[in-house]
């Protein structure tokens, strides 16, 4: 025993034992410093990057505090290559912020994603979906005070969308400068009858009007018009234009777009004992009201996801 504590007492043990205590103090103070730093971030919620490309994805996580973490890659016929598969952990989860999403990269299959033909001659945007392995679908000519003769003012499906191969996309191209003299349609979408009938009065024209229950909007707001905003009224021709219904309309569901005036993407899901169904999903600026007809006859949990992020969550009783 005493040989062993004399062993002890010997300098370069005592300075090894000091170095020892020495680290377990550091590394106990530097787990607590790290655990208190991480505690002290802020929680959000985990946005859905599935089925978005790596930089769209990374636009969205990164303002809030979260990174990505690729974690493979697979085959899939469903999505483009480069586009987000699967993520970990998955969307509306809470997180704390500097946290990593683990996502998993398609390597593609047989969909591409439409390309943007907009402003481009119509055989030129012709050759950039034959590219992509894309059909020019029907081809209507109307009047624009912004394209020239022959530009593509418009196309459907929009760029940015998945469609397989050999999908036809329509387009609109302009036949240039509208007749001088014909009154332009003004831009009806969202606007009262009020309004429609009194620009009608003002250039002595006819409207005709059609009511639709199903139609997405407050109730009397014009969701549809022939001719299209911009087109001349022709000697004539009537206007016709398409509204909410007033008479006999569907029950609503009401939400209100929160945000400032810049477009996000609004997803409504509605689950009841049939399971879960998606009931809309459009683009609108912060500030505005949609209401969605809806026909609920067992109690139903509505889910609002604004840009995929969890914004309300309502039941409604039949």
């Amino acid at each position: 025993m005493k040989k062993y504590l004399s062993y002890l007492k010997r300098p370069w043990v005592i300075a090894c034992l000091g170095v020892l205590i020495v680290m377990g103090v550091l590394s106990f103070s530097i787990n607590r410093i790290m655990t208190a730093l991480l505690h002290s971030r802020p929680e959000v919620v985990v946005p859905k990057v599935e089925g978005k490309s790596l930089s769209d994805a990374l636009a969205l996580v990164s303002p809030m505090g979260l990174s990505l973490q690729q974690d493979g890659t697979d085959f899939d016929d469903s999505l483009p290559a480069g586009t987000i598969l699967r993520q970990q952990p998955p969307s509306g989860m809470q997180v704390r912020s500097g946290r990593s999403i683990r996502v998993v990269v398609s390597k593609g299959g047989k969909v591409v994603f439409v390309p943007d033909i907009l402003g481009r001659a119509l055989a030129e945007a012709q050759s950039l979906l034959a590219v992509e392995g894309i059909q020019m679908g029907a081809v209507t000519e109307v009047y624009s005070m912004d394209f020239p003769k022959s530009q593509v003012l418009s196309q459907a499906p929009s760029s940015g969308t998945v469609v397989t191969r050999g999908a036809f996309v329509d387009v609109e191209v302009s036949k240039g400068s509208p007749p001088v003299g014909l009154p332009l349609l003004p831009d009806f979408i969202g606007k009262s009858m009020e309004e429609v009938t009194q620009w009608a009065t003002g250039v002595n024209a006819k409207v005709k009007i059609k009511e639709d229950p199903k139609a997405v909007g407050l109730t009397g707001t014009v969701v549809k018009q022939v001719p299209t905003p911009g087109q001349p009224l022709m000697e004539d021709q009537d206007v016709m234009v398409t509204i909410v219904s007033v008479s006999g309309a569907a029950p609503r569901f009401t939400f209100s777009v929160p945000g400032d005036p810049v477009e996000v993407t609004v997803k409504i899901m509605a689950r009841n004992d049939k399971g879960e169904s998606q009931i809309y999903e459009g683009r609108h600026k912060g500030g505005t009201l949609i209401e969605v007809p809806v026909a609920v006859t067992v109690p139903t949990r509505f889910r609002v996801y604004v840009d995929d992020v969890l914004k309300e969550e309502r039941v409604v009783e039949p």
